[in-house]
């Protein structure tokens, strides 16, 4: 069988809500709809590791501000390193990266929005999560094109 040589990065609680926040996850074990969408396209699949694990398992939902530290945003330079050396093995050898796939609101993985205190209180605003920021940052200093989406702009990725 011909190998389809397309490739799409996702964030980890994409394939596995287990790895969210307590109370954040929406879905009982990965988003559905995602992975069938995927593989209906014949795309695989390359989970990036969540950087949020470094706080546990069951840690409790938190704000972008918690997680914007020089400590963690070195924790996701880290991760963003090993996954950019899988993006040029496959991409050196002809495949066909379709970008990678974050998830709205997240203080990590947004692309779009990301959660934020207000006057005391989490609020959804515009703006990226810190794992993005830094992934954006990295693939521009790098000159790498990749395109970053949240997880309900799938779509855009899979055309």
């Amino acid at each position: 069988m011909k190998r389809s040589r397309k490739i799409i990065f996702v964030s980890h609680c994409l394939i596995n809500t287990n790895s969210k926040a307590l109370t954040s996850a929406k879905h009982k074990a990965y988003y559905e709809g995602i992975v069938e969408k995927i593989l209906k396209n014949d795309v695989g699949i390359i989970q990036a590791p969540c950087p949020e694990l470094l706080y546990g398992v069951n840690r409790p939902p938190m704000n972008k501000e918690f997680y914007d530290t020089e400590e963690y945003r070195e924790y996701c330079r880290d991760i963003i390193e090993y996954l950019l050396e899988i993006y040029k093995l496959y991409s050196k050898n002809r495949y066909q990266i379709l970008g990678f796939v974050g998830i709205e609101g997240s203080p990590t993985c947004g692309v779009s929005k990301t959660h934020i205190t207000v006057n005391g209180e989490p609020k959804k605003v515009k703006g990226k999560g810190v794992f993005i920021e830094e992934l954006e940052k990295k693939c521009k200093e790098e000159g790498i094109e990749l395109k970053i989406r949240d997880q309900d702009d799938i779509d855009e990725l899979l055309r």
